[in-house]
């Protein structure tokens, strides 16, 4: 049989983390969750339920990839520290 790959798809403001992790617990596991488009404020914060919604505490279990909207490269890298990039390519140090 073909291996295949399923992602779970956001739908903003249904598919939280406790939507996420009752159908890991009840169905199929997809091997990845796309979490709904994180959007800083304009202070460069995450409202509440975002901020619990990628809490790692509560997607134990799961490979999320979180979606970052901004049009802030220094708010892009705040929320994705991870990536060991210092700037984004072509764009300004």
């Amino acid at each position: 049989m073909e291996n295949r790959t399923f992602y779970f798809a956001p739908l903003e403001g249904i598919t939280d983390y406790i939507y996420r992790n009752t159908y890991h617990r009840l169905f199929e596991p997809m091997d990845a969750y796309f979490i709904p488009f994180l959007t800083p404020d304009k202070n460069g914060k995450l409202s509440r339920r975002q901020r619990r919604d990628v809490l790692p505490e509560n997607n134990e279990g799961l490979h999320v990839i979180p979606q970052i909207l901004t049009n802030k490269e220094e708010e892009f890298f705040k929320w994705c520290p991870t990536t060991g990039r210092t700037r984004i390519p072509g764009g300004q140090s």
